[in-house]
């Protein structure tokens, strides 16, 4: 099976810029930040099309820069531009919502009057500011989603993964918010696979991106309220009550308080309250490697990868060569 895929790089309304640039055009070692992501997609076994959504005329500018002749060593082995798939820049809409669903529609062959198959037909979604993300994480991804059972799988990795990515005496690195389940604390990350059709709620995943960084009480505060609206029901905002304490007591270092709260939200009732709040079938999906948890949120975030980026690969492609050494064995 190979999915199309929707490569976000949008600078439009909820999106977040960084140094007053849209942060997917970013340059790490030259190199834009959704370069590297399209690289790593070029060898991933079950990627169809790839479809670029941001600013057109800018990524038309960067692909040429970057590609003819090829500026970025992955690029110097593919075929026509560099690329090995078939990449199709896409202007962008007014929000991500729109980005998604518009390119969705343009992938079928009859967007007014879709088939059978078109109806459940699945995406692979993926953000351009992630220059660690690899191809055998996506792949990791990819082969775990299940969808002949479910409509829309989403990236997590476990705190134990990351942790290889927090600053220490001697190196710098990034800490990250989580989302405080029973059985760990997880990111969720950057990976999505889709079916539009079979999402009732679609327009709702607009909401959440824009309130998506929960550090701000404004944002919970906002997010509350729509849950509220939307009459997602009162186990929906109790979850989200219960996640919301157990990640305060964690941040002040009350642990033993933050597992109180933890014990009520395990991976399944996630898995079923997101499903009823967007009114599909929705299943976590647990990755292995970090990079796609790793994306590029602010100044210092950036600053850090810059100085750790090649590091980090490396410590990837090793554990991703250790993965493949012990299923030989």
């Amino acid at each position: 099976m190979k999915y199309d895929t929707i490569l976000l790089t949008g600078d439009k309304k909820a999106s977040r810029s960084v140094f007053g640039m849209n942060k997917s055009m970013i340059e790490l070692n030259g190199i834009p930040l959704f370069m590297y992501v399209l690289s790593e997609l070029q060898d991933v076994d079950y990627i169809g099309n790839i479809y670029v959504v941001g600013p057109k005329s800018k990524i038309e500018e960067l692909l040429k820069k970057h590609t003819n002749p090829p500026s970025f060593p992955p690029f110097s082995k593919g075929g026509e531009g560099g690329f090995k798939k078939n990449v199709i820049i896409v202007e962008q809409k007014a929000n991500l919502y729109e980005n998604i669903w518009h390119t969705f529609l343009s992938t079928l062959s009859s967007p007014s009057s879709p088939s059978k198959d078109d109806m459940d037909k699945a995406v692979f979604v993926v953000a351009g500011d992630m220059p660690l993300a690899t191809s055998f994480e996506i792949g990791e991804f990819l082969s775990k989603s299940d969808t002949a059972n479910y409509d829309y799988c989403i990236g997590m990795t476990p705190e134990a993964v990351l942790r290889y990515y927090y600053p220490s005496d001697k190196k710098p690195g990034i800490k990250l918010a989580y989302l405080n389940l029973k059985e760990s604390k997880y990111r969720i990350s950057n990976l999505h696979l889709v079916k539009p059709f079979k999402i009732a709620n679609r327009e709702y995943i607009e909401k959440v991106y824009e309130y998506r960084y929960q550090k701000d009480i404004r944002n919970i505060a906002k997010l509350t309220l729509e849950i509220i609206r939307r009459h997602a029901g009162f186990k929906s905002l109790l979850f989200y009550i219960f996640v919301q304490m157990s990640l305060f007591l964690s941040h002040i270092h009350l642990e033993f308080l933050s597992r109180f709260f933890r014990q009520f939200v395990s991976i399944k009732v996630a898995e079923l309250i997101v499903s009823n709040v967007l009114k599909t079938r929705l299943k976590l999906i647990e990755t292995s490697f970090g990079g796609a948890a790793l994306d590029v949120d602010n100044e210092r975030d950036f600053n850090i990868i810059k100085v750790m980026h090649k590091e980090w690969m490396e410590h990837q492609e090793m554990k991703n060569s250790n993965n493949q050494a012990s299923i030989i064995k």
